[in-house]
Protein backbone atom coordinates (compact mmCIF):
# COMPACT_ATOMS: atom_id res chain seq x y z
CA UNK A 1 0.00 0.00 0.00
CA UNK A 2 1.61 3.28 -1.23
CA UNK A 3 0.44 6.74 0.98
CA UNK A 4 0.38 10.31 0.85
CA UNK A 5 0.14 12.15 4.29
CA UNK A 6 0.38 15.59 4.11
CA UNK A 7 -0.89 19.31 5.58
CA UNK A 8 -0.85 21.35 2.58
CA UNK A 9 -1.39 24.25 4.07
CA UNK A 10 -0.40 26.67 0.99
CA UNK A 11 -3.54 25.45 -1.83
CA UNK A 12 -2.61 26.92 -4.68
CA UNK A 13 -1.86 25.19 -8.12
CA UNK A 14 1.39 24.85 -7.25
CA UNK A 15 0.57 22.35 -4.67
CA UNK A 16 -2.53 20.79 -6.83
CA UNK A 17 0.75 19.93 -8.89
CA UNK A 18 2.47 18.02 -6.14
CA UNK A 19 -0.52 15.99 -5.74
CA UNK A 20 -1.25 15.32 -9.22
CA UNK A 21 1.72 14.01 -9.17
CA UNK A 22 1.53 11.79 -6.73
CA UNK A 23 -1.80 10.53 -8.10
CA UNK A 24 -1.02 10.31 -11.60
CA UNK A 25 2.87 9.52 -11.59
CA UNK A 26 3.54 7.65 -8.48
CA UNK A 27 0.42 6.25 -8.36
CA UNK A 28 -0.59 6.72 -4.92
CA UNK A 29 -3.16 4.61 -2.93
CA UNK A 30 -4.53 6.44 -0.71
CA UNK A 31 -3.46 10.21 -0.06
CA UNK A 32 -4.47 11.84 3.36
CA UNK A 33 -4.61 15.51 3.27
CA UNK A 34 -5.31 18.23 6.09
CA UNK A 35 -5.96 22.37 5.51
CA UNK A 36 -7.31 21.96 2.51
CA UNK A 37 -8.94 25.39 1.67
CA UNK A 38 -12.34 26.29 0.45
CA UNK A 39 -12.49 27.00 -3.24
CA UNK A 40 -8.61 26.94 -3.64
CA UNK A 41 -6.65 25.51 -6.55
CA UNK A 42 -6.26 22.57 -5.09
CA UNK A 43 -9.75 22.02 -3.83
CA UNK A 44 -11.29 22.60 -7.00
CA UNK A 45 -8.32 20.12 -8.25
CA UNK A 46 -9.41 17.41 -6.01
CA UNK A 47 -13.06 17.65 -6.47
CA UNK A 48 -12.89 17.38 -9.87
CA UNK A 49 -10.55 14.15 -10.00
CA UNK A 50 -12.94 11.46 -12.43
CA UNK A 51 -14.71 9.57 -10.21
CA UNK A 52 -13.87 6.50 -12.08
CA UNK A 53 -10.71 6.48 -10.95
CA UNK A 54 -10.89 8.46 -7.73
CA UNK A 55 -13.08 8.30 -4.70
CA UNK A 56 -12.84 11.75 -2.60
CA UNK A 57 -14.33 12.15 0.19
CA UNK A 58 -13.67 15.13 1.98
CA UNK A 59 -15.29 16.58 5.47
CA UNK A 60 -14.48 20.28 7.53
CA UNK A 61 -11.92 19.37 9.65
CA UNK A 62 -13.85 22.04 12.30
CA UNK A 63 -12.49 25.08 14.01
CA UNK A 64 -10.07 27.12 11.46
CA UNK A 65 -12.14 26.90 8.44
CA UNK A 66 -10.26 24.63 6.34
CA UNK A 67 -10.98 21.11 5.44
CA UNK A 68 -10.02 17.15 5.39
CA UNK A 69 -9.74 14.80 2.06
CA UNK A 70 -8.96 11.43 1.53
CA UNK A 71 -8.20 10.22 -1.71
CA UNK A 72 -8.46 6.92 -2.70
CA UNK A 73 -6.99 4.98 -6.11
CA UNK A 74 -10.08 2.84 -7.25
CA UNK A 75 -7.88 0.58 -9.65
CA UNK A 76 -6.44 -0.78 -6.17
CA UNK A 77 -9.18 0.03 -3.62
CA UNK A 78 -12.72 -1.30 -3.38
CA UNK A 79 -15.47 -1.50 -0.81
CA UNK A 80 -14.78 2.27 0.06
CA UNK A 81 -17.70 3.26 2.76
CA UNK A 82 -19.27 7.05 3.37
CA UNK A 83 -16.71 9.03 5.54
CA UNK A 84 -17.66 9.68 8.65
CA UNK A 85 -16.80 11.65 11.86
CA UNK A 86 -15.55 10.24 15.18
CA UNK A 87 -17.07 11.55 18.31
CA UNK A 88 -15.71 9.75 21.58
CA UNK A 89 -19.30 10.87 23.09
CA UNK A 90 -20.56 8.30 20.82
CA UNK A 91 -17.56 5.67 20.94
CA UNK A 92 -18.49 2.97 23.34
CA UNK A 93 -15.61 2.18 25.41
CA UNK A 94 -15.66 5.79 25.91
CA UNK A 95 -18.88 6.51 27.27
CA UNK A 96 -18.03 3.62 29.44
CA UNK A 97 -15.47 5.99 31.06
CA UNK A 98 -18.20 8.56 32.03
CA UNK A 99 -15.83 11.42 31.40
CA UNK A 100 -17.15 14.54 30.30
CA UNK A 101 -14.78 15.25 26.55
CA UNK A 102 -14.69 18.73 25.55
CA UNK A 103 -16.73 19.72 22.88
CA UNK A 104 -13.92 22.21 21.93
CA UNK A 105 -11.82 19.26 20.87
CA UNK A 106 -14.81 16.99 19.90
CA UNK A 107 -17.67 18.74 18.17
CA UNK A 108 -18.05 18.84 14.55
CA UNK A 109 -18.39 22.64 14.89
CA UNK A 110 -16.23 23.89 17.42
CA UNK A 111 -13.24 20.86 17.71
CA UNK A 112 -11.50 18.82 15.51
CA UNK A 113 -11.88 14.99 15.11
CA UNK A 114 -10.73 12.46 12.91
CA UNK A 115 -12.62 11.49 9.96
CA UNK A 116 -11.99 8.26 8.47
CA UNK A 117 -13.52 5.36 6.00
CA UNK A 118 -13.31 1.87 5.63
CA UNK A 119 -11.88 0.11 2.31
CA UNK A 120 -10.34 -3.35 0.98
CA UNK A 121 -7.23 -3.34 -0.50
CA UNK A 122 -5.42 -6.47 -1.47
CA UNK A 123 -7.45 -8.87 0.52
CA UNK A 124 -7.68 -7.16 3.14
CA UNK A 125 -10.28 -4.54 5.45
CA UNK A 126 -8.58 -1.05 6.36
CA UNK A 127 -10.18 1.54 8.80
CA UNK A 128 -8.12 4.62 6.82
CA UNK A 129 -8.74 7.55 9.49
CA UNK A 130 -7.03 11.57 8.48
CA UNK A 131 -6.37 14.03 11.84
CA UNK A 132 -5.49 17.45 12.04
CA UNK A 133 -5.45 17.47 15.97
CA UNK A 134 -6.16 20.50 17.58
CA UNK A 135 -3.00 22.62 19.06
CA UNK A 136 -3.33 24.79 21.41
CA UNK A 137 -6.76 24.61 23.10
CA UNK A 138 -7.16 24.52 26.62
CA UNK A 139 -9.70 22.71 28.47
CA UNK A 140 -11.13 22.53 31.64
CA UNK A 141 -10.92 18.59 32.23
CA UNK A 142 -9.01 16.79 34.34
CA UNK A 143 -7.45 15.43 31.27
CA UNK A 144 -6.29 18.90 29.88
CA UNK A 145 -2.64 19.35 29.18
CA UNK A 146 -1.00 20.88 26.42
CA UNK A 147 1.54 18.68 24.73
CA UNK A 148 5.21 20.04 23.24
CA UNK A 149 3.45 19.38 20.07
CA UNK A 150 0.71 22.06 20.83
CA UNK A 151 -1.64 19.18 20.92
CA UNK A 152 -3.87 18.68 23.99
CA UNK A 153 -3.40 15.36 26.20
CA UNK A 154 -7.27 15.03 26.61
CA UNK A 155 -7.63 14.39 22.28
CA UNK A 156 -5.03 12.00 22.29
CA UNK A 157 -6.48 9.87 24.85
CA UNK A 158 -10.03 10.13 23.60
CA UNK A 159 -8.96 8.40 20.26
CA UNK A 160 -6.64 6.50 21.63
CA UNK A 161 -9.03 4.57 24.42
CA UNK A 162 -11.83 4.36 21.58
CA UNK A 163 -13.23 1.26 20.16
CA UNK A 164 -12.93 2.98 17.04
CA UNK A 165 -9.10 2.89 17.24
CA UNK A 166 -9.06 -0.01 19.11
CA UNK A 167 -7.07 -2.78 17.30
CA UNK A 168 -7.88 -5.18 19.54
CA UNK A 169 -11.91 -4.18 19.08
CA UNK A 170 -12.12 -4.79 15.57
CA UNK A 171 -10.65 -7.26 12.31
CA UNK A 172 -9.85 -4.41 9.79
CA UNK A 173 -6.26 -3.21 9.82
CA UNK A 174 -6.52 0.90 11.02
CA UNK A 175 -3.90 3.57 9.83
CA UNK A 176 -4.34 7.29 11.13
CA UNK A 177 -2.73 9.50 9.38
CA UNK A 178 -2.38 13.43 9.84
CA UNK A 179 -0.37 16.26 11.54
CA UNK A 180 -0.94 14.86 14.84
CA UNK A 181 0.54 18.30 16.57
CA UNK A 182 2.48 15.35 19.20
CA UNK A 183 6.09 14.35 18.54
CA UNK A 184 7.33 11.12 18.72
CA UNK A 185 9.48 11.55 22.51
CA UNK A 186 5.53 12.47 24.15
CA UNK A 187 4.08 9.17 22.47
CA UNK A 188 6.53 6.88 24.12
CA UNK A 189 5.75 8.90 27.30
CA UNK A 190 4.15 6.95 30.75
CA UNK A 191 0.85 8.72 30.63
CA UNK A 192 -0.77 6.02 32.38
CA UNK A 193 1.49 7.22 35.33
CA UNK A 194 0.62 10.73 34.63
CA UNK A 195 -2.77 9.57 34.70
CA UNK A 196 -3.09 8.01 38.31
CA UNK A 197 -0.89 11.24 39.49
CA UNK A 198 -3.16 13.75 38.89
CA UNK A 199 -5.70 11.67 41.24
CA UNK A 200 -8.95 12.92 38.78
CA UNK A 201 -11.84 14.24 40.96
CA UNK A 202 -14.42 12.12 40.73
CA UNK A 203 -17.28 11.91 43.85
CA UNK A 204 -18.37 8.47 43.83
CA UNK A 205 -17.95 4.82 41.96
CA UNK A 206 -14.27 3.68 40.74
CA UNK A 207 -12.27 6.28 38.79
CA UNK A 208 -12.11 5.25 35.30
CA UNK A 209 -8.90 3.31 33.78
CA UNK A 210 -8.09 6.12 30.78
CA UNK A 211 -5.04 3.98 29.30
CA UNK A 212 -4.47 0.05 29.57
CA UNK A 213 -1.37 0.99 28.62
CA UNK A 214 1.36 2.78 29.57
CA UNK A 215 2.09 5.14 25.99
CA UNK A 216 -0.29 6.60 23.76
CA UNK A 217 -1.28 4.64 20.80
CA UNK A 218 0.59 1.77 21.92
CA UNK A 219 -0.10 -1.12 19.88
CA UNK A 220 0.44 0.86 16.69
CA UNK A 221 3.84 1.51 14.38
CA UNK A 222 4.64 5.40 14.52
CA UNK A 223 6.22 6.42 10.82
CA UNK A 224 7.15 10.03 11.29
CA UNK A 225 10.52 12.11 9.26
CA UNK A 226 11.94 12.61 12.55
CA UNK A 227 11.10 12.55 16.31
CA UNK A 228 10.81 16.22 16.15
CA UNK A 229 7.87 16.28 13.49
CA UNK A 230 4.13 16.44 13.80
CA UNK A 231 3.33 14.66 10.97
CA UNK A 232 2.71 10.71 11.75
CA UNK A 233 1.00 7.55 10.07
CA UNK A 234 -0.08 5.00 12.69
CA UNK A 235 -0.25 1.61 11.81
CA UNK A 236 -2.03 -1.22 13.62
CA UNK A 237 -0.63 -4.32 12.49
CA UNK A 238 3.23 -5.43 11.48
CA UNK A 239 4.59 -3.76 8.50
CA UNK A 240 7.72 -3.29 6.54
CA UNK A 241 7.79 0.29 5.38
CA UNK A 242 9.88 2.79 2.95
CA UNK A 243 9.26 6.67 3.74
CA UNK A 244 10.01 9.09 1.44
CA UNK A 245 9.88 12.67 3.06
CA UNK A 246 9.37 16.24 0.43
CA UNK A 247 10.74 18.69 2.97
CA UNK A 248 9.12 21.93 3.60
CA UNK A 249 10.28 24.29 1.12
CA UNK A 250 12.14 21.75 -0.85
CA UNK A 251 11.38 20.45 -4.53
CA UNK A 252 12.22 17.17 -6.45
CA UNK A 253 11.87 16.25 -9.97
CA UNK A 254 9.62 12.69 -10.59
CA UNK A 255 8.56 11.59 -14.38
CA UNK A 256 10.88 15.00 -15.36
CA UNK A 257 8.34 17.11 -13.47
CA UNK A 258 9.59 19.30 -11.26
CA UNK A 259 7.26 19.89 -7.90
CA UNK A 260 8.18 22.22 -4.85
CA UNK A 261 6.22 22.12 -1.36
CA UNK A 262 5.49 25.40 -0.32
CA UNK A 263 3.83 24.27 2.88
CA UNK A 264 5.24 24.73 6.48
CA UNK A 265 4.52 21.15 7.06
CA UNK A 266 6.89 18.05 5.74
CA UNK A 267 4.99 15.78 2.66
CA UNK A 268 5.00 11.63 3.76
CA UNK A 269 5.27 9.52 0.87
CA UNK A 270 5.15 5.57 2.51
CA UNK A 271 4.86 1.98 1.39
CA UNK A 272 4.09 -0.33 3.72
CA UNK A 273 4.40 -4.42 2.97
CA UNK A 274 3.65 -6.77 5.35
CA UNK A 275 5.84 -7.90 7.45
Amino acid sequence: MKIVNWNTKVCDQSQADVIATYLDDVEVDIACLQEVGNNSDLSKYLDALPSNDWHVASAPEGYGGKNYYIIINKSTCSNISPVERFDPRLDPENIKLKYLWSSTLFDQIHGRSPIYLELSHGGEDYRIANWHAPINVHTPGELSKRLKGGSNLESMIGVETSMTFNPTMTPKRIILAGDLNIKQQELEENWQQYLVDIQLQYKSGTKPKFMKRKTLFDEYLDITPSRNHLEHILVSYDVDFDIHVLWSQCSETINNKQITNKSDHSLMYVTLEDA
